[in-house]
C-alpha cells in the first residue's frame, strides 16, 4: 500500500513540476514509475499468497518496516536523480 501511495504522490509531484517548468519533473516521473512497478510486484505477491491459502495483505510489523525501507530508498533515488540533473546543468 505504501508503494502505491508513493507512486501517486510522485506522479502528482511530476505533474506539478512539469506545470511549473521545473527540470525535476522527469526525475519525479521516473521514481513514480519505480513505485508503480513495486506496487505491481506487491499485487502479484498478494495473488500468490491467496493461491497458497494465505491472506492477500500481511499487515505484520516486518512488512510495515519493509514498506518504509522501500519508500525511503525511492526517495533517496529521487534525490540522487535531482542532484545528477543539477550537476549536468551546471557543468
Amino acid at each position: 500500500m505504501m508503494s502505491a501511495l508513493a507512486a501517486a504522490a510522485f506522479f502528482v509531484l511530476s505533474a506539478v513540476q512539469k506545470k511549473r517548468g521545473s527540470s525535476c519533473a522527469r526525475s519525479a516521473r521516473t521514481v513514480g514509475v519505480m513505485f508503480a512497478a513495486a506496487s505491481l510486484m506487491w499485487c502479484v505477491d498478494g495473488v500468490a499468497s491467496l493461491l497458497g491459502g494465505e491472506p492477500f495483505l500481511d499487515l505484520s510489523r516486518g512488512d510495515f518496516v519493509l514498506g518504509l525501507i522501500v519508500v525511503a530508498a525511492g526517495c533517496a533515488v529521487y534525490g540522487l536523480l535531482v542532484l545528477r540533473g543539477k550537476a549536468k546543468r551546471t557543468a
